[in-house]
């Protein structure tokens, strides 16, 4: 069984809910020691509505899903 560091565990939360309509849980996140609305891309692409801030759960805006690998390695560290 693999044990994954904090800093792979954000990594696949965030690239795994992306690539689906669920989404990842921002509460989430932070536990793990990343406060992703601190990221400047992240606040740009909610801003222009490229991700979707559902309360806690923010997904993909479905327009962009062909560029998903683009936006989750610019909100990652």
């Amino acid at each position: 069984m693999e044990t994954l560091t904090n800093e792979n565990q954000i990594l696949e939360k965030i690239m795994l809910g992306l690539r689906c309509k669920l989404g990842f849980s921002i509460k989430e996140v932070q536990k793990l020691g990343y406060n992703i609305s601190q990221n400047d891309n992240f606040k740009e692409y909610i801003k222009k509505g490229i991700l979707l801030d559902n309360g806690d759960c923010i997904t993909l805006n479905f327009d962009y899903y062909g560029v998903n690998n683009y936006i989750i390695t610019s909100i990652l560290r």
